[in-house]
């Protein structure tokens, strides 16, 4: 398999876990061999994220991404904490994403499509894919899917965006989305996984 592509794959892994989304880009294999301890230089690493543009995309592609599962949960969920959460999810991401679209413009940034935004369209479509027919199980599924893709949000911004952001606007930008909707959204998954009975 290409190195690449599965050096890709593990920034998936990384960002929104592609377990449980279904992505099918590497083999279990190829993964574990781009698990180890070395990895070398960080330009061996894989794709990351490297302008005030590229940030743009990935942040659209993280609001976007949310705004399709929640529309698969509103379809397939059964339980009203679960169709709530679902519905804040799309509620807030499509506000976060018409003013991140805004912010972005009026500081004249065109978002810059990249490896990483890329991997997180496509692992929603595969979760939309994954768990259009629901089995009865899906509401623990989408409630752990969301906590851990916003746990593994927080890590993004603040491993990869936030210390590559060019100008103290979009990192400004960064904090306030990172404090007000992503940490915000694992917080409330975590409080509905509770109501669940864990």
């Amino acid at each position: 398999m290409n190195r690449k592509r599965c050096e890709l794959c593990t920034v998936v892994l990384f960002v929104f876990g592609c377990g449980l989304f279904g992505s099918a880009a590497c083999s279990t294999e190829d993964i574990a061999d781009l698990s180890g301890r070395d990895r070398g230089t960080p330009e061996q690493q894989g794709p990351v994220v490297v302008s005030d543009a590229e940030i743009a995309a990935v942040v659209s592609a993280v609001n976007a991404s949310e705004m399709r599962r929640a529309q698969v949960a509103l379809q397939s969920a059964q339980l009203p904490a679960v169709l709530d959460f679902a519905r804040a999810m799309l509620h807030m991401h499509s506000e976060a994403e018409q003013r991140q679209s805004a912010f972005f413009a009026q500081l004249g940034i065109s978002p810059r499509q990249n490896p990483v935004s890329a991997a997180l369209v496509a692992d929603a479509t595969a979760f939309t894919a994954s768990f259009s027919a629901s089995d009865g199980s899906f509401d623990r599924k989408y409630i752990l899917t969301e906590i851990k893709a916003h746990s593994s949000g927080l890590s993004l911004i603040d491993e990869q965006l936030l210390p590559r952001a060019q100008s103290p606007e979009v990192r400004a930008e960064l904090e306030r989305f990172r404090a007000t909707v992503v940490a915000a959204h694992l917080a409330s998954a975590e409080q509905v996984l509770r109501s669940m009975g864990r």
